[in-house]
């Protein structure tokens, strides 16, 4: 399954099962250990971090109290204005109170500033209509929006690499949850004069910091784990930005795992606590989901310590990944999942695994297994969040099953926007349907095979259409021009979930693939698609 899947379930989240409450006190402070503007506590909510379960507001002073339901695993995530949040996990044995202090560090931002925007309530939160604000000789930059409004809350672009932060102007700050703080303004006469000024942003390389009490408490050792977790991932995902950056063939990507690995095995060899000692074991097999070649018997040992029923499958729940890893045959691969469908304590666990059951035979055309975990989904998960999406968005029998005529579908070439691509215009040759998008680490592994199969069978009888899902055109232009050529079809779909074709295809993860012979029927699509099985797959059909 791949990574794309995986993101389904990424985030922590409460398996409510016990009736008992822990508090968690403490104090929430900015770099210089003194109170925000504005602070707030959150409780994440099961599978999706833009939704929450409780939000509690920081006092003046910084101080907090927020209670958690249930024992098991928990995610809090820390923010505060002109502060960078930091997310860490708990793990609740038992109901009592724990507390921490926790201290933020500030946004990273540039030097200098280019092309700084104002996004907000006066354009309906549209990056792509975003205003741009006018620098001034004393260094500040100014933007006046005409309004009829009470009030505008506006972010800033380009201020922050990749982010809308806040500005320094405001009258009050109102906290939006996933997406941070708006700033707000009370018009006057009609319009509100938005300054941004540089020499009001707090700077600081202090990293943020989360001081337990207890530090040698298992919540606290248990909470350092994750920590280490997430940043592993993200020193993995900084080095595959920079390595695409630079422009080398990904076919020679590699990232060395190997001091962590060796790191995270000797201490699952020396730890005495069974629950940081499997907490430790999951960190390992996680490095298998970054691509991390893992030692198979230790896997297996992870596998055997970390039950079906374990509370640590809500941290990720890669269960059918890691269950490849250790080679288990697929008698013990059932076996296992069948086994945490009926013993794991948590519905959103579940549901995440049977999802990436039913994506994972959606694509290899097994169209019994994908009824099998469709129908397990809808009848015993629905009221999950991830239950929810599989009823309102798929079924077993939508999309491209093999051997069925591929969906209706009208789509704008990049190259000529007076063209329209579409299965009847394409009707008469074979054609490779790429769904995929340039921040898809898979998907740009996949390009070298591409431009293989491209520069082997292009011609009248055969084809590639590449249907981006980046957040802009320009990603893709730029990916095109610096990256990789993609001498073939492309189409520019954008990153809304409920654009037709993507219903109508199913696409729940990408690289998703899809192989169209000449009567436009579908022919071979997923894993037949991808790595050294796509030109196997295309020399069965295709012949130069």
């Amino acid at each position: 399954m791949s990574r794309a899947v995986l993101t389904i379930a990424l985030f922590l989240f409460a398996a409510a099962f016990v009736s008992a409450q822990t508090t968690v006190t403490g104090r929430l402070t900015g770099q210089d250990g003194k109170p925000m503007i504005e602070a707030n506590v959150v409780l994440l909510a099961p599978t999706d971090v833009q939704d929450t379960v409780r939000t509690v507001r920081a006092a003046k002073n910084g101080d907090f109290s927020i209670t958690v339901d249930s024992v098991g695993v928990w995610l809090l995530e820390f923010t505060g204005v002109g502060h960078e949040y930091r997310r860490t996990a708990f793990y609740f044995e038992k109901p009592g109170t724990i507390h921490v202090d926790v201290r933020l560090g500030t946004y990273h931002y540039p030097d200098n500033f280019n092309e700084v925007k104002v996004v907000g309530s006066f354009n309906d939160w549209d990056n792509a209509s975003a205003y741009p604000m006018i620098r001034r000789s004393d260094g500040t930059y100014s933007l006046v929006v005409k309004t009829k409004a009470d009030s505008v809350a506006y972010r800033l672009m380009n201020v922050v690499k990749g982010d809308l932060v806040e500005g320094t102007d405001a009258d009050y700050y109102l906290y939006d949850g996933y997406w941070g703080y708006n700033s707000v303004l009370k018009p006057k006469n009609g319009e509100v004069n938005i300054i941004f000024d540089p020499s009001k942003l707090e700077r600081s390389d202090k990293p943020s910091k989360v001081m337990f009490a207890d530090s040698n408490s298992a919540e606290a050792k248990f909470a350092a784990i994750f920590d280490e977790m997430m940043n592993n991932e993200k020193n993995f995902m900084d080095y595959y930005r920079s390595y695409m950056a630079s422009g080398k063939s990904m076919m020679e990507f590699h990232y060395d795992w190997s001091a962590v690995e060796q790191s995270i095995a000797s201490r699952i060899a020396a730890e005495k606590n069974p629950l940081l000692k499997k907490e430790l074991m999951f960190a390992y097999i996680e490095l298998g989901a970054l691509t991390a070649k893992l030692d198979t018997p230790l896997v297996r040992e992870s596998l055997r310590e970390i039950s079906p029923r374990s509370h640590l499958w809500a941290l990720m729940p890669i269960v059918s990944t890691v269950l490849r890893m250790a080679g288990e045959s697929k008698s013990e691969q059932e076996a296992y999942i069948q086994a945490v469908i009926d013993e794991n304590p948590s519905a959103d666990v579940k549901a995440a695994v049977l999802a990436g059951e039913f994506v994972q035979a959606k694509q290899t055309g097994d169209a019994a297994a994908a009824a099998k975990y469709y129908n397990l989904i809808v009848e015993r998960f629905a009221n999950t969040r991830i239950g929810q999406a599989i009823k309102e968005r798929f079924s077993p029998g939508a999309g491209p099953e093999v051997g069925s005529p591929v969906p209706s579908f009208s789509v704008v070439s990049m190259e000529d926007s007076a063209e329209t691509i579409s299965n009847e215009s394409l009707k008469g040759r074979f054609y490779l349907m790429d769904f995929w998008a340039t921040w898809c680490g898979p998907c740009v592994a996949e390009m070298p095979n591409l431009q293989k199969a491209y520069d082997t069978f292009k011609g009248d009888n055969f084809t590639i259409l590449s249907l981006s899902l980046d957040r802009s055109k320009e990603d893709v232009v730029k990916f095109r021009e610096t990256k990789w050529k993609m001498p073939w079809l492309n189409v520019f779909l954008g990153m809304d979930s409920q654009n037709k074709i993507l219903k109508d295809f199913d696409v729940m993860s990408i690289p998703n693939p899809v192989l169209v012979d000449p009567t436009g029927r579908v022919i071979a699509a997923g894993d037949q698609l991808r790595g050294d099985e796509l030109m196997k797959t295309l020399d069965k059909y295709l012949v130069k």
